[in-house]
């Protein structure tokens, strides 16, 4: 059976399959945060996960109707390891399909294919690493967990609003103290262009340090995903964990026809404490547009507690984004949230509730998105942002597998 288990995973996911007979007893596999096979002397090592969210989702839009569907919200495959040597790591990760985090729009179609990850990563000591390619910009701690591992069904409203992302460029990381300091600088295209070539000459900088004040507990997937960041309080029993993390960028995108100047600066902090089934996060928000002199503030508030240790979740969350120009309204989300873990974040069913308040909703006309990009109360000063006095309700349920 095991030899027959080799052979397909052989055959499906490696390069090995080209060997002769005889290499065959060179090489292991078998599972561990995913299929694997590896070389004898772990020299070489390929991980692979496939992982999906089918979703129901209920969306009552203020005095327009209501969006009853399901949805793939996020369906993915993953290849990761080492070669050479361990200390260079890799991922490949493609999107097979994604659906929306709010479902307004009748008819709307998926999208192709297309690449989430894809980077390399060279470790010259625990506190000096290279990563190049494309993934998560360096900058606020809910995008750069893991859609895999959120307490609530999706990320916040305020999220969408304030983070960058995925891009592609080049970042230089590490770790201190047995990673208790933790730090990353990145420069990227300009921002949200994954799967793009730069439009311009300019680029994203972001820097961000982390401060893991009772040591490192988070989660690493196979000790790939730096920064380790997961949400709800599986893994914290008698060990408390508590983190401060504070990060910087700076954007600079010339005016095109279709846009204005976008040269911007943002500042974000956060805190985690997760403690015996209690988990705390929070984290604020300052942008400032220097081209058109828009600001913009946000914060986020999200806590959870296991009623049964590990099996069964509770969670809820308050967040918001909020213009400081007169007379451009601020949008709110306040939600609930219930999760039963089958086993850990591998496998979970999650349902939740959301007010949006002010909301940015609206349905689309001709099949086209409906959403008003939130971040537009940083790039346009809130135009067209936030809707005053429109109160949408939002209702899912996720199931979640990640093999």
């Amino acid at each position: 059976m095991k030899k027959l288990f080799l052979a397909f995973l052989l055959l499906v996911l490696g390069p090995w399959s080209l060997v002769p007979g005889p290499a065959f007893a060179g090489i292991d596999g078998g599972y561990k945060d995913g299929l694997y096979i590896q070389t004898l002397d772990e020299k070489y090592r390929l991980v692979f996960n496939v992982w999906a969210q089918p979703q129901y989702q209920f969306l009552s839009i203020s005095n327009q109707g209501t969006v009853n569907t399901f949805q793939i919200r996020r369906a993915r495959l993953s290849f990761s390891g080492h070669a050479f040597t361990k200390d260079f790591t890799y991922r490949v990760e493609p999107e097979l399909v994604q659906g929306r985090t709010f479902t307004v729009s009748p008819g709307l179609n998926y999208g192709g294919v297309n690449l989430q990850d894809g980077w390399a990563n060279y470790k010259l000591r625990p506190w000096v690493q290279f990563q190049v390619g494309q993934f998560k910009t360096y900058f606020n701690r809910e995008e750069m967990t893991s859609t895999s591992q959120l307490q609530m069904v999706d990320y916040s409203l305020t999220n969408e609003a304030f983070s960058y992302h995925r891009d592609i460029g080049v970042a230089i990381k590490g770790d201190l103290s047995d990673k208790k300091f933790q730090y990353a600088f990145n420069i990227m295209n300009d921002g949200s262009h994954r799967n793009a070539a730069n439009k311009n000459n300019m680029f994203l900088f972001t820097g961000r340090f982390v401060y893991n004040v009772l040591g490192f507990h988070g989660y690493t997937m196979g000790d790939l995903d730096y920064l380790g960041y997961s949400e709800s309080a599986l893994a914290n029993g008698a060990k408390p964990q508590l983190a401060f993390g504070l990060a910087s960028s700076y954007d600079r995108v010339k005016a095109t026809q279709a846009a204005p100047n976008h040269h911007t600066t943002a500042t974000t902090w956060d805190i985690i404490y997760r403690y015996s089934g209690f988990s705390f996060f929070g984290a604020g928000y300052y942008f400032h547009n220097l081209s058109q002199g828009n600001k913009a503030l946000g914060f986020i508030g999200q806590s959870g507690y296991f009623l049964v240790p590990k099996r069964l979740e509770v969670a809820a969350r308050y967040a918001g984004a909020m213009p400081t120009a007169q007379n451009v309204a601020s949008g709110y989300e306040l939600g609930a949230a219930l999760n039963y873990f089958f086993h850990g974040h591998n496998l979970k069913l999650q349902a939740d509730y959301n007010w949006l308040i002010n909301s940015p909703l609206t349905y689309g006309a001709n099949g086209n998105p409906g959403v008003a990009n939130p971040a537009n109360i940083v790039t346009t000063g809130g135009q067209p942002g936030f809707h005053q006095g429109q109160h949408d309700h939002q209702v899912r349920l996720q199931f979640q597998f990640y093999l």
